[in-house]
């Protein structure tokens, strides 16, 4: 009966492991425009593949900048430090000392 237990620990434990996403997983991921509504009015934050990006609010001149992701973590210029997590169509940027302030966006249509 332990041994049962211990076993299906065992393997929650790596299933759980195996859900989470590589930093390169990640980094291919989040290419592309996110913004805070469906259809992005309120402007879009835009990663690019070559490790650049740019926020464009309408009204505001786009700021711009460069990312990174290491360890779960995205970092860049002008921008804190954020654990990623990207599911489906939703991309959840927060806090990696734990604290609150988890911010989500949505996939920007194309």
């Amino acid at each position: 009966m332990m041994r049962t237990a211990l076993a299906a620990l065992a393997l929650a434990a790596a299933t759980t492991f195996a859900l989470a996403a590589t930093d390169e997983e990640l980094r291919e991921r989040i290419v592309g425009p996110w913004g805070k509504d469906a259809g992005c009015a309120q402007g879009a934050l835009t990663f690019n593949a070559d490790g650049t990006f740019a926020l464009v609010r309408p009204g505001n001149d786009p700021a711009t900048g460069t990312w990174q992701i290491a360890e779960g973590v995205l970092t860049g210029t002008g921008q804190p430090a954020s654990t990623v997590a990207i599911e489906g169509a939703t991309l959840s940027l927060g806090d990696p000392e734990g604290g609150g302030g988890l911010e989500t966006f949505t996939r920007c249509p194309e």
